[in-house]
C-alpha cells in the first residue's frame, strides 16, 4: 500500500503542539512534512480547523521557511525535547513511504490575529480547544492530522495528565 503524499507527520495525534493563541501568533509552531520527490515549494497551505463541531473557529496558517530534513540539517544536539520531531527514522523512509519522499520542516504562523473566540468557553471562561491540521495543495484537502494542536487560554500554569498504554481489562496471566 502505498501512502499518499504530501502528509502531515508532525505535529499529531500522538504528540500534539499545544500553544497559547499570543504565542502562536508571535512564534508559530514547526510542521514536518513527507513530500514526493519533486514537489515544488510554495503549492502547500494549512488550514486549523476545530476538531469537534461548535468549539472554535478555523483559521488559516502560512508555511513559511521551507528546510529539508536530512542528516546535515539535524543539530548534533537537542535544545529541546520539541526538536526531536525532526529525526526521520529509516523505516519511515524506507518502509513506509518506499524510498519516494523528502522530509521538510516548515514554520507554521497564523494569517491574521486570534484571540479568545478561537477557545471553547466553559463556565464563561476560555478552556483548551483541539483543532485538527489540514494540509491544502491548490485548493484542495490532502492530508487532514486530527488532534494536532490544542489552543490553550494563556494562564501562569498549565496543567494536564497524560495517560498511555492503560490495559482495562483483567491480568492476562491469572486463570479463572
Amino acid at each position: 500500500m502505498q501512502i499518499p503524499l504530501p502528509r502531515i507527520l508532525s505535529p499529531n495525534l500522538g504528540c500534539p503542539v499545544i500553544i497559547s493563541p499570543e504565542d502562536l501568533r508571535a512564534e508559530g509552531i514547526d510542521l514536518v512534512t513527507a513530500e514526493e520527490e519533486d514537489h515544488p515549494e510554495g503549492r502547500l497551505s494549512l488550514l486549523a480547523r476545530p476538531s469537534y463541531a461548535y468549539e472554535g473557529r478555523p483559521f488559516e496558517m502560512e508555511l513559511k521557511e521551507r528546510e529539508e530534513l536530512t542528516e546535515g540539517t539535524l543539530p548534533s544536539a537537542f535544545k529541546r525535547t520539541e526538536e526531536t520531531r525532526f529525526l526521520i527514522s529509516t523505516a519511515l523512509r524506507s518502509w513506509i513511504f518506499g524510498g519516494r519522499a523528502r522530509f521538510f520542516r516548515y514554520r507554521a504562523k497564523i494569517t491574521s490575529s486570534i484571540g479568545d473566540e478561537r477557545l471553547r468557553s466553559a463556565g464563561s471562561r476560555p478552556r483548551p480547544t483541539l483543532y485538527d491540521l489540514l494540509l491544502t495543495k491548490d485548493g484542495q484537502t490532502v492530508s487532514t492530522t486530527f488532534h494536532a494542536l490544542c489552543l490553550r487560554p494563556m494562564e501562569e500554569r498549565l496543567r494536564f495528565i497524560h495517560l498511555t498504554d492503560l490495559h482495562v481489562a483483567l491480568r492476562n496471566d491469572l486463570r479463572i
